[in-house]
């Protein structure tokens, strides 16, 4: 049998809080999240638009399907050659295992970036959510943690992953199913956050509530195929495995973050990881497939501590930076009056993309609008910069530090760069179109995914704060190392949402835009939990949180807010209140 390799893709799976009554089958009470990158969550091909995004008044969970892709070895490369599953003659089975774990109520408190630069070796133990409880009696009554569970076959029935401690009020983490080819589908919670003090216990803070628990969970996946080879006789091979974050709906799922997960991951690759020498996934394997442009610039970025000969293309690259901060003016008021978006955003909309795409073109118009760009760990107070949103040092606004604000990444900051300077690809020819059917490939599995999460602020952040940047955490690029060790921290279940608010929906109803002076806002993760949201179009404005105006409203009613989606280029919610 020829060299082969066996590897879970996506790497990172991104399944969504739903409190839906779920049936037997997808669409009914749950859908799969996006596999197609440049395609929102629940998208209709057929008809490009979204299917609802509730059953029955409540929302459906978001599910993330994990598949298993065969590497074979050609000219001392690993190519992707194909998904292998149970339709495949010669694969006798396949055994998934999951293991979920909630650990939010026994980790330090969320105090923004405290704990970064040494991966809380430093901080007390005093500083750790229910201080009170003894160390010998943290993981019995603080978290939430039911082992691995493992299932087999073809549309196999949910094995849940339900809670046997009776003193933490939460019912479940999630469950595991199969689809028709045995792919593996894992669903998180129903979004139940419960305090365990009767009456419930008080909720003071956005991120930090002692005798509080909720649903939100991750995890690794790992994968066990067994094949019959040309003897006819079963063998078994390893496979790579994968990770699973369970997070907060969307509900802005037509629009990106402006930096998204994706975005903050391949910084990560581009300037502190390896690319594997026999990874034919990170060049052009076929035509149009691969990740050749991240291998140019980890090699342009080791070679000249930046980006100095790698030369994005406009279409692909720059336009989309741009693209999803304009987007915002749907889901974020920028003004307190009604004046439409900035005339900065206008420069970006399809009419003037030509003439920003166009070489040698306006430079003092590429440098007009780079120079509104805030300077990624700039120490300088620029409030004013873009994006007008807030950082990972949101806490030291008061202290004028820079990093109170967010930036690009310093990779998108050294594209935009490259740009401003003309060194790009002027390859436009309109806003690309939505694909109208599937595209399933390993690395676009990836991509689909963590393009449709948060990747900044995090503070702490929608889907995971700012341990998933950590390099140490990586085995590849997006790809999470098992049995990693970060400081003192071992990467194991509930890993990543171990620093996320508790409950979850305490930080949903406070991360709302906030007033910089008498005419601007600022913004958190508007394509996640906007802020303000058309009813119809050309309308004013509605808070998109209207009605529920302290935390333990968001906890009862989170499934009452509804979803902004599109409908041929205007974005209006629907399935919300009135």
């Amino acid at each position: 049998m020829e060299n082969r390799v066996l590897k879970v893709h996506p790497a990172i799976g991104i399944a969504r809080l739903g409190n839906a009554e779920r049936g037997d089958s997808i669409g009914d009470g749950f859908f799969v999240g996006p596999e197609t990158p440049g395609v929102p969550a629940n998208w209709d091909f057929a008809n490009q638009t979204s299917h609802p995004f509730k059953k029955d008044g409540k929302i459906k969970a978001q599910a993330a399907r994990f598949r298993i892709w065969e590497y074979i070895e050609k000219n001392g490369k690993l190519v992707p050659a194909r998904e292998l599953n149970l339709d495949n003659a010669e694969v006798v089975s396949i055994e998934w295992t999951v293991h979920l774990a909630n650990r939010k109520a026994s980790f330090f408190k969320f105090m923004g970036r405290k704990g970064e630069a040494d991966n809380y070796a430093s901080t007390p133990a005093s500083e750790r959510r229910n201080n009170g409880v003894p160390e010998a009696e943290r993981t019995l009554k603080l978290e939430i943690d039911e082992g691995a569970k493992s299932i087999q076959g073809k549309n196999t029935p949910k094995v849940e992953f339900r809670n046997s401690k009776t003193h933490i009020p939460i019912e479940m983490l999630g469950e595991l199913r199969t689809d028709a080819q045995g792919r593996l589908l894992v669903l998180g919670g129903k979004g139940q956050s419960n305090s365990s003090l009767v009456p419930p216990a008080p909720l003071p803070h956005y991120a930090n509530n002692d005798n509080w628990f909720d649903d939100i969970s991750d995890g690794p996946v790992t994968a066990k195929v067994t094949l019959k080879d040309e003897n006819g006789t079963d063998i078994q091979l390893a496979v790579e495995g994968a990770w699973i974050l369970i997070a907060p709906p969307d509900f802005a799922p037509p629009i990106n973050n402006v930096i998204t997960l994706y975005d903050a991951l391949w910084d990560v690759a581009v300037r502190e990881l390896t690319i594997p020498d026999k990874g034919a996934l990170y060049d052009e394997y076929e035509a149009g497939k691969g990740l050749k442009v991240l291998k140019e610039m980890n090699s342009d970025w080791k070679a000249t501590g930046g980006l100095t000969d790698y030369k994005p293309s406009f279409t692909n690259t720059i336009f989309p930076i741009f693209n999803r901060a304009f987007l915002t003016r749907w889901v974020h008021e920028p003004l307190n009056v009604q004046t439409g978006p900035q005339p900065h955003h206008n420069r970006i909309a399809d009419a003037r993309a030509a003439e920003l795409a166009a070489l040698p073109g306006n430079i003092l118009n590429r440098k007009s609008i780079f120079s509104r760009m805030r300077l990624p760990n700039d120490s300088n107070f620029r409030p004013q910069s873009m994006p007008k949103a807030f950082g990972d040092d949101y806490d030291k606004r008061s202290q004028k530090v820079g990093t109170a604000y967010l930036s690009q990444t310093r990779t998108q900051y050294a594209l935009l760069n490259q740009w401003m300077l003309g060194n790009f690809v002027s390859d436009w020819q309109g806003i690309p179109a939505k694909p109208t059917r599937e595209e399933i490939t390993p690395e676009g599995l990836d991509r689909a995914a963590l393009e449709n999460s948060v990747g900044g602020a995090f503070y702490p952040g929608i889907e995971a704060s700012w341990l998933i940047r950590k390099k140490e955490v990586f085995s590849e690029p997006f790809r999470i190392k098992h049995d990693a060790v970060v400081g003192s921290l071992k990467v194991r279940a509930g890993f990543f949402s171990q620093q996320m608010a508790v409950p979850w929906q305490a930080d949903f109803l406070d991360c709302a835009k906030e007033e910089f002076d008498s005419t601007t806002y600022h913004a958190w993760w508007v394509a996640q939990r906007p802020d303000d949201v058309f009813k119809q179009a050309g309308g004013n404005m509605l808070e998109w949180a209207r009605g529920l105006p302290q935390h333990e409203d968001m906890v009862r009613d989170w499934s009452t807010r509804g979803f902004v989606i599109e409908n041929n280029g205007v974005y209006v919610e629907q399935e919300g209140p009135n």
